[in-house]
């Protein structure tokens, strides 16, 4: 979940497991272990992939709401400088430039059209990929991209056979950014504020 991509499903998704970081680090219930706690926090240091700071945010988010005077809200505490500086690098993060519409490739199944696709995203230029393929591989690509949440159109040009593909970036690929940025200096602000 934290190496996926984040989409909707997996930001729903970390959400919940936010609140369980919480209650891990927090000691509720039975688990109330130091040295576990200790652990967690050096596994949230190390982690890699996007989603780390949103599964902190999710916690601290969590143990917001926690009395002020609970022993366990103040264990979560060690969780506030690590998502400040994720999401301050995030929020600091320059602006794309206009003519990039390159695009992270989603991980694929690992077959000759993922591959296909992956240069198509990678590529900083080029907005339009026509592939004539048969049906099955478009609905593969079709699903790859849907699934994977990836801000590309994906429409079939019915003249010919095979009928062609036509992939389109879409402006997405720049406001989604924009977005996280404007998202991370909210949390950021929040998370200082709350967790000093």
């Amino acid at each position: 979940c934290l190496v996926a991509a984040p989409t909707s499903t997996v930001q729903k998704r970390l959400a919940g497991l936010g609140a369980l970081l919480a209650a891990v680090l927090g000691g509720i219930g039975e688990v109330d272990d130091d040295v576990l706690r200790r652990e967690v926090i050096e596994w949230c240091r190390d982690a890699e992939g996007s989603s780390i700071a949103d599964l902190i945010v999710a916690a601290l988010d969590t143990a917001e709401s926690w009395d002020e005077d609970r022993t366990d809200r103040s264990r979560m505490r060690d969780l506030a400088p690590i998502a400040t500086a994720i999401l301050q690098a995030r929020a600091t993060t320059p602006a794309r430039e206009p003519d990039d519409w390159s695009i992270s490739a989603p991980s694929g199944c690992g077959c000759d059209l993922c591959e296909g696709l992956a240069v198509f995203l990678s590529d900083r230029g080029k907005r339009v990929l026509e592939w004539p393929l048969a049906k099955p591989k478009r609905q593969h690509l079709h699903h790859t991209i849907d699934a994977h949440e990836v801000p590309v159109t994906h429409t079939t040009r019915r003249v010919g056979r095979p009928y062609v593909l036509v992939l389109t970036k879409t402006a997405e690929v720049f406001d989604r950014e924009d977005r996280a940025r404007a998202e991370s200096a909210r949390d950021l602000r929040r998370i200082q504020a709350s967790w000093p």
